[in-house]
């Protein structure tokens, strides 16, 4: 089994934009060496990334990730496990949203709904939903 984590978080910076090479060039390294693939993508101050792989890779992804202090708030979405990876050609995807970009209001409302009771059920459908909305937009 293949475990998928999915989580959001704040950027300390408005724009990561600058950074943002090395910060890919050394994920996919990383990701490459430990058999991890996802998408990393950032609409209006919120990184949501999805990191698929065995499982103490991705714990030990998540756990360098959540130390680095380029952002705050890091809130699980999503932690299970499925049968085959869908980000199976990344091993970092990468797209940064502009406001008007139809998966920026998808992230907006997992920000939205990432504080109800049923949280895991609701982020599920969302972000299978904004998962379903990359493949098929940004597929190369």
């Amino acid at each position: 089994m293949i475990r998928q984590l999915v989580y959001i978080s704040s950027s300390i910076d408005r724009d990561p934009h600058p950074v943002m090479p090395d910060v890919l060039s050394k994920a996919r390294a990383n990701n490459e060496a430990n058999g991890i693939t996802g998408v990393l993508l950032f609409s209006g101050g919120t990184f949501l990334q999805v990191l698929e792989g065995a499982q103490e890779m991705v714990e030990r992804t998540f756990r360098r990730i959540s130390a680095d202090s380029r952002h705050k708030r890091v809130m699980v979405l999503i932690d299970h496990e499925i049968e085959e990876r869908v980000f199976e050609r990344w091993s970092m995807g990468w797209k940064q949203l502009n406001a008007d970009d139809p998966l920026s209001s998808q992230i907006k409302r997992v920000i939205d709904e990432r504080d109800i009771e049923k949280r895991d059920n609701a982020n599920s459908a969302v972000v299978d939903t904004l998962i379903q909305s990359f493949l098929t937009n940004y597929r190369d």
